[in-house]
């Protein structure tokens, strides 16, 4: 077998490991295919040997700098590229194959942006908005007791079941990497979940589902992540909170909220379904 075959060969197994031995997703999945082939296009190696820290530093330069019309990366998607090669390295050393250690990758120094964090009385009021009794209202209630009390991220929301333990205080949701984890209901949670319950008559099995006339083509009926977005910022807006607020906004006003009621940044990072840590402590870190 030829070195640059073997090479592209080892590519496609470390692909394949990555969805069916650690779980990733298959949008993760297109996206590392994405890095790596851009690694190996534009550096030319042949052999897994022929990865060395020079190449990696050149392939560096070549990211942060414009390339055949090509656009200069931001420091977090060029780490993103680096993160996805470091990983591919790991992938050969467990396979015992030469080539450069993992560690020798560093990554991109990233400027933390962090984004204003709600007030006490802005969550409130934007829990309090939906007021009416109608099916609608009472869906939109539960979505934002759900979104704050859980700190889930709106996918992970969108892909829940009508089938829950309304008898449990806690709630299964699948995250990334089709990773399952347990969050808890607070009572103002479950109880507007109950009544949104109470008051469904139709069979879908999705939780949430769109209350108009839109439908897929599937006919799919189970609310789409972008429509919770309209429904969060509708009410923030009637609510009067003059910040953009987002279903992410409420997934880190829940965070600042655990970390104010003592939480430590691990456990925030449990509750949140974080890989690692690093959000949880920028939570910490904006007062």
């Amino acid at each position: 077998m030829a070195q640059k075959t073997k090479l592209i060969y080892l590519k496609e197994k470390f692909l394949h490991s990555l969805e069916t031995e650690q779980g990733k997703s298959k949008k993760t999945v297109e996206n590392y295919t994405r890095y790596i082939d851009r690694f190996l296009s534009d550096t030319h190696v042949i052999r897994p040997d022929d990865i060395t820290l020079s190449v990696v530093e050149a392939y560096r330069v070549m990211l942060s700098t414009s390339q055949n019309g090509r656009n200069v990366l931001k420091s977090n998607t060029q780490n993103y590229h680096l993160t996805a090669l470091r990983r591919f390295l790991v992938y050969l050393e467990r396979e015992h194959i030469s080539t450069l250690a993992p560690k020798e990758i560093k990554l991109t120094p990233v400027p933390i942006s962090i984004a204003p964090n709600m007030t006490g009385d802005e969550v409130e009021g934007l829990l309090q908005a939906p007021q009416g009794k109608d099916i609608k209202s009472l869906r939109d209630c539960a979505i934002l007791h759900l979104l704050f009390s859980t700190g889930v991220r709106v996918s992970e929301l969108c892909a829940l079941n009508a089938n829950i333990d309304m008898a449990s205080d806690t709630l299964l949701v699948q995250g990334k990497g089709a990773k399952q984890r347990s969050v808890q209901l607070s009572t103002e949670a479950k109880d507007a979940l109950h009544a949104f319950l109470h008051a469904r008559s139709d069979t879908s099995e999705a939780l949430f589902v769109n209350n108009g006339k839109r439908v897929s083509c599937a006919g799919e009926t189970r609310l789409s992540v972008r429509s919770v977005q309209r429904i969060v910022k509708q009410y923030a807006t009637q609510a009067g909170i003059k910040m953009t607020v987002t279903p992410h906004t409420l997934r880190h006003a829940r965070a600042h909220d655990l970390l104010a009621q003592g939480a430590d940044s691990t456990s925030v990072q449990t509750i949140l379904g974080h890989e690692t840590a690093t959000s949880p402590t920028i939570y910490q870190n904006h007062t």
